[in-house]
């Protein structure tokens, strides 16, 4: 499994600024990134557990797992490392 981890940055902060959860049309919305590319992400960060999936409602809701907060964290700290180097 292939994934550009500034994709998946991208949509797990999304997540995080819309109060950890959200539902598949506004990640696609606020990740400014196709529907097949959200869609694609988002099975993989399931997979690798950085979201869960509630299905309690009527809609798809992708929910930011606590491996998934320290992924953004942890990232966000690269590029801002990366920002003082240049």
């Amino acid at each position: 499994m292939r994934m550009d981890l500034c994709v998946a940055y991208k949509i797990l902060n999304c997540l995080r600024n819309m109060g950890g959860s959200a539902n598949l049309t506004q990640l696609i919305r606020c990740s400014k990134s196709s529907a097949t590319t959200v869609t694609r992400y988002v099975e993989i960060l399931k997979q690798t557990k950085l979201i869960v999936e509630d299905n309690g409602g009527r809609e798809r809701v992708f929910k930011l797992t606590s491996r998934g907060e320290d992924f953004v964290l942890t990232f966000t700290k690269l590029l801002s490392i990366i920002k003082e180097k240049a």
